[in-house]
């Protein structure tokens, strides 16, 4: 349940923006939903270390309303075999970030660029995450903007991150997400995270490495 937890913190940084380019060879970034919209992932999580473990999730993202402001209500519902769905529900503005700042689950989206950016430049953003174990743990995430490309026939941008969130098992994470240019929405990501987990008996700690991938399923 932990790494599920981690797994699930890690990926409310991914994120969905439309990806426009403006004057001076500058990209803009911001998210664009529709009501009624419904995205499906595949996310796959690997751990190493002592105890070695794997497990899926079906993800799937719920455009709830979109509001004259431009703000989105979005729900998530995360599911694990064996498990029940993890369903919730948040507001985020239009660069993708939570409007009371607190992240509850997978959202596909992050804290955008506020600026229009050139391809190299980077950003960074905070947030927390919101109740459960997780409630109120600082997730501090650096960007970099790598470029535009085409895959499997499909123009992307691609973004490499690195995140901070030490106040939870000490987790510390990087990676690639790359979302479609057309639309903005989360195409794939992969990520290495790094932890210690605490063993409350022998009141040592172990450190494990986990492995997530999360793919658009079409």
């Amino acid at each position: 349940m932990k790494f599920a937890l981690l797994s699930i913190v890690a990926l409310s940084a991914i994120s969905a923006a439309q990806v426009s380019p403006v004057a001076g060879g500058k990209y803009k970034f911001a998210t664009k939903y529709a009501k009624g919209q419904v995205f499906k992932y595949n996310m796959r999580m690997q751990v190493g270390g002592p105890q070695p473990t794997k497990q899926n999730f079906a993800v799937v993202v719920k455009v709830i309303d979109v509001k004259a402001n431009g703000d989105k209500v979005i729900q998530t519902s995360t599911t694990s075999p064996g498990e029940k769905p993890q369903v919730s529900t948040m507001t985020l503005d239009k660069f993708g970030k939570p409007t009371d700042n607190n992240f509850g689950s997978f959202t596909g989206s992050l804290g955008l660029p506020l600026d229009a950016i050139k391809v190299g430049q980077r950003w960074s953003g905070d947030v927390k995450m919101a109740g459960g174990v997780a409630g109120g743990v600082p997730i501090k995430g650096d960007y970099v903007f790598k470029g535009i490309s085409t895959v499997n026939r499909t123009k992307v941008a691609t973004i490499a991150f690195s995140m901070d969130m030490k106040a939870l098992f000490g987790s510390s994470g990087s990676g690639t997400q790359v979302v479609r240019v057309s639309d903005g929405q989360l195409y794939s990501m992969s990520m290495v995270m790094s932890m210690t987990i605490p063993n409350q008996k022998t009141q040592k700690s172990t450190k494990a490495e986990m492995n997530i991938s999360v793919a658009m399923v079409k």
